[in-house]
């Protein structure tokens, strides 16, 4: 058994939520898919490993990890980072705010003392510019982010990676370069890998051993993803495939928001100058009411810039109309006419943690946009559990705070929140980057079905093609901060004019 990297034996832990005679075990060089539905658990099990959650009490059970059962030890510290390592699901959280990329790079050779490993050709593998180092985790985007969490595990080359969701923020074609060179260097390091998802097919691409969780316990164990026996695993399996949006008539639809010559950036102040530096630029794009455009690009390519360009969040220049009447003229924003539309367009982040306030309640949270409408208190409150159920949010999640809820349910507070206030107008970044693939199809079929019913206008910002094509009506593909190609859904993907979006689609479908 000298082999054994981890071990779970008969492991049962409760607070409220319990998890119930868990048993795993992982070899040297092994790697185990841990599967389930937002909320099975599955994040849970993994900070009882590392002993990260502190607020479970731990019934009967142990936890081996190179023989030794990590639930007698005091503290952990001199393992993580050196010999186990957890990469979070929220990058955004998990990465120091105040500290550059390179310090936090670095932090775990520091700490444990080790030998500094090559980090050019860590940084080269994982697609991460030098010119990053020294940056701060905000001036990122999502995907880059999350590279550099897996930077910051592999630098010291574990013996064993817990891996919580590491490609949520990553488009698709990246996402499965990750995990094959994440694949490839479990092989090579010979790194024992339990790798948590929601993506059935995804894994696919990394381990064929998966576990299947749901509330609490593990209901299935297969050496093959084809050799699934249970409904709720075939279940899991059968919702990472999404069917295409019907071509639907749009013609004499009114416009509802329209961009020329729109650019988005920073402005940098020089002396007594003010130079504007665009990040993304020269944006032609109009939305009909009723309908969706889908922003599809790679990671760090200007997508959630433009949609906090959008709504006016950061600073733009060109022209935007929103619902017939000129919103910004040339870096100007209409400031009266800004705070009348804001609660007609709102924007849903892709980071539900850093977006929603954490010493407030969701039912707190999802109310905050009526707090100056003329609604009593008790009708606030039926608003807020009317909007909260038709995203399947249970009425018992109202006076719990962010921090106690799983990743997919804070991204449906922040869905929730928006929807809660009238908007006609979502700018969705990403908006289901945190949900698993059966919470995200019945979101997404949701929100379908929000759209035809209320005429809500979307702009959907993903690297999901998959969601692309079951939301979109239109689509623009934004490359190094162009608008390269736009056109109807099924114009774009039946001829792509651009080299860029012949390869962004051609393992997609």
């Amino acid at each position: 058994m000298q082999d054994v990297i981890l071990e779970v034996k008969n492991l049962n832990a409760s607070n409220g939520f319990a998890l119930k005679d868990i048993n795993l075990s992982l070899k040297k060089g092994e790697r185990l898919g841990l599967v389930g539905k937002s909320g099975s658990g599955k994040s849970l099990l993994s900070r009882l490993i590392t002993r990260l959650e502190s607020n479970f009490t731990i019934q009967s059970g142990e936890i081996d990890f190179l023989g030794t059962n990590l639930l007698k030890l005091k503290s952990v510290r001199s393992l993580l980072g050196k010999d186990l390592v957890y990469i979070p699901q929220e990058p955004l959280s998990a990465l120091n705010p105040l500290h550059k990329i390179k310090k936090q790079i670095l932090e775990p050779l520091k700490i444990h003392h080790t030998k500094n490993n090559d980090l050019d050709s860590l940084l080269k593998r994982l697609d991460l510019d030098k010119s990053l180092l020294n940056r701060y985790p905000h001036e990122l985007s999502g995907g880059q982010r999350q590279r550099v969490l897996l930077a910051i595990g592999l630098i010291n080359f574990p013996k064993l990676i817990i891996c919580d969701e590491p490609t949520t923020a990553l488009d698709a074609s990246l996402s499965l370069e990750i995990i094959k060179l994440l694949k490839e260097i479990c092989e090579e390091r010979e790194i024992a890998t339990l790798f948590i998802t929601h993506d059935l097919k995804l894994l696919s691409h990394f381990t064929s051993k998966v576990c299947i969780m749901k509330d609490g316990e593990i209901v299935e164990k297969v050496d093959s993803i084809d050799s699934l026996k249970t409904e709720y695993g075939r279940l899991l399996y059968e919702a990472s495939n999404l069917s295409l949006r019907k071509e639907r008539t749009m013609q004499d639809k009114k416009i509802v928001l329209e961009a020329k010559d729109f650019s988005v950036g920073v402005i940098n102040h020089f002396f007594f100058q003010k130079r504007f530096k665009s990040i993304i630029s020269d944006i032609d794009m109009s939305l009909d009411e009723g309908s969706t455009l889908g922003v599809v690009g790679q990671s760090g390519s200007g997508k959630s810039t433009l949609a906090l360009g959008l709504n006016i969040l950061m600073n733009s220049l060109g022209t935007l109309k929103v619902f017939d009447k000129t919103l910004v003229q040339d870096g100007k924003v209409d400031k009266l006419y800004l705070k009348e539309i804001r609660k007609k367009m709102q924007i849903i982040f892709q980071d539900p943690f850093s977006s929603l306030n954490p010493r407030l309640r969701v039912k707190d949270i999802v109310s905050e946009g009526l707090f100056n409408s003329k609604l009593t208190k008790d009708e606030k409150l039926q608003t807020v559990v009317r909007t909260l159920s038709l995203l399947e949010l249970d009425s018992n999640l109202l006076n719990r705070f962010p921090s106690e809820l799983s990743g997919g349910e804070r991204q449906r507070v922040s869905i929730a929140r928006a929807l809660a206030v009238g908007a006609k107008i979502l700018v969705l970044d990403e908006p289901t980057s945190a949900l698993d693939k059966v919470v995200q199809k019945t979101t997404l079929n949701l929100l379908n079905s929000l759209q035809e019913k209320l005429s809500l206008s979307y702009i959907l910002i993903t690297h999901d093609l998959q969601v692309l094509a079951h939301m979109c009506d239109y689509v623009a593909v934004v490359y190094k901060g162009r608008c390269i190609e736009q056109g109807r859904l099924k114009d774009v993907l039946d001829s792509p004019k651009s080299e860029y979006t012949k390869e962004l689609f051609k393992d997609a479908f």
